[in-house]
């Protein structure tokens, strides 16, 4: 009999985070006979809407607490329970963890989502979320992170089993490609609207490079308000395109600022500009430090001016793009691939559902209680062979 896994997820295949962290995960986990069960919390029309500017309705957000229950409920039908970030949003934790009770939970965080309560403008907030993801990371049997910061984090918290996991790519979907689109030299940014605002700390480095003729700013998921300007192409997002997107791009870039939430970033876009073979310019802040690799793959930049002079490298220079970019994808190949990861959640899983079983044992045993009277009686009566 397979292992049954419930899968609580944030979002559906919408979400980066749901998507890459977990569902890519699934087929490859059949391998292992790990039968794993989504129950995302949040559809994607929600995520749609909230990318648009709406907020859903109370009856809708009310449904999804309801559907997110009737999971919780069920819970007790699976051998474990594997959880993006938390189990219920906006709730003290203890009321999932008294739900799920004893069951073996693997918790998984790819960003810094603790601040949201820890440093949130409410101190009701603060005073009753404060400390829920790290009272989670402590009670999980598994915690699996995407970046040092949020090893230490966990670890801090009390957690006693944590693995760094980055976030990865299916390599299957990246054409590997020698060479660089033709002109015009085009600089290329993939995120959401809610990463987009991390632009703004490069838009004068930009100005400046789309001021010279030939020059193109590809974005994949940003507003076109961002620099409205003849040369800034602006794409919208989806699973089917992104992959011919970034083959449009000569290099891609991510700049962030430093902070607490920027560390707990997990270099997804770099890793899809290098599955892409392309190289990359990206701001020295947090898992970007893992990944690039100065010179290698790509360059760091902090101030307008290194933004500008190592974009202005690329244009034109198909050697060094090319050589970038084959260094790139090879980085991935070795340690970003879904390929690369897969048998350490599969493990992870099986870890898990071990300890139930291991439990289910010893109840087992516990429970059963001879009755020592006669079992004297018996042994008087006939003595041991």
């Amino acid at each position: 009999m397979g292992l049954r896994v419930l899968l609580l997820t944030r979002y559906g295949r919408t979400g980066a985070s749901s998507r890459l962290r977990f569902l890519q995960y699934l087929a490859g986990l059949d391998e292992y006979e790990i039968d794993v069960h989504p129950a995302p919390f949040l559809d994607d029309v929600y995520l749609k809407e909230l990318y648009d500017g709406r907020r859903p309705s109370l009856g809708r957000v009310l449904a999804f607490y309801s559907e997110r229950l009737h999971y919780l409920v069920k819970a007790r039908e699976f051998d474990v329970v594997w959880i993006e970030k938390e189990v219920l949003p906006w709730v003290p934790g203890w009321v999932g963890r008294t739900v799920l009770g004893s069951l073996p939970l693997v918790v998984d965080y790819d960003d810094a989502w603790h601040l949201r309560y820890s440093r949130s403008p409410n101190p009701l907030v603060r005073w009753t979320l404060g400390k829920k993801l790290e009272r989670l990371a402590k009670r999980a049997d598994f915690v699996i992170v995407a970046n040092k910061f949020l090893q230490s984090w966990a670890e801090d918290a009390g957690a006693t089993s944590v693995t760094c996991i980055p976030t990865v790519v299916d390599l299957r979907r990246y054409r590997q490609t020698a060479l660089p689109p033709a002109e015009p030299f085009t600089i290329g940014w993939i995120g959401t609207p809610e990463t987009a605002p991390y632009l703004d700390t490069i838009k004068g480095a930009l100005k400046q490079v789309l001021a010279k003729e030939g020059t193109r700013l590809l974005l994949v998921g940003a507003e076109p308000s961002f620099l409205p300007l003849a040369n800034v192409e602006t794409q919208s997002w989806s699973e089917a395109r992104e992959a011919d997107l970034l083959q449009r791009m000569h290099v891609g870039i991510m700049p962030l600022p430093q902070g607490a939430w920027e560390y707990g970033k997990s270099g997804y876009k770099l890793v899809q500009y290098m599955a892409a073979s392309r190289p990359v310019v990206a701001s020295p802040v947090g898992v970007n430090c893992d990944v690039v690799k100065e010179g290698v793959n790509g360059f760091f930049a902090i101030t307008e001016e290194e933004w500008i002079a190592h974009l202005e490298r690329f244009r034109g220079n198909t050697n060094l793009t090319s050589a970038l970019g084959a260094a790139a994808r090879q980085t991935v190949e070795e340690s970003f691939s879904l390929r690369a990861t897969l048998p350490k959640i599969a493990e992870i899983l099986l870890s898990a559902a071990a300890l139930r079983r291991s439990s289910r044992h010893k109840l087992a045993r516990s429970s059963f209680k001879p009755d020592l009277a006669r079992s004297a009686a018996s042994n008087d009566a006939a003595p041991s062979r």
